[in-house]
């Protein structure tokens, strides 16, 4: 992610990268703590240790998409 400082409020506006590498806007909807034996590794204490749950605003085709995905910063 892009443009915004971590760890992010829900409805925070920023940009996030997708599958095609490019950054698209995205809304976030939910943040939690990442867990750590899901993958990842251990939590450092920064803002590598959360999730986002975002909304894409606007995807590759050009369209305002309801894709909804989690991230992580």
């Amino acid at each position: 992610m892009r443009n915004g400082t971590a760890p992010l409020d829900v409805t925070a506006r920023v940009s996030c990268r997708w599958r095609d590498g490019e950054f698209y806007p995205v809304r976030v909807i939910e943040r939690r703590k990442r867990d750590p034996e899901r993958g990842g590794g251990p939590l450092k204490g920064d803002a590598t240790d959360f999730e986002y749950y975002v909304h894409y605003e606007q995807c590759a085709c050009g369209y305002a998409c309801a894709t909804i995905a989690w991230t992580h910063a």
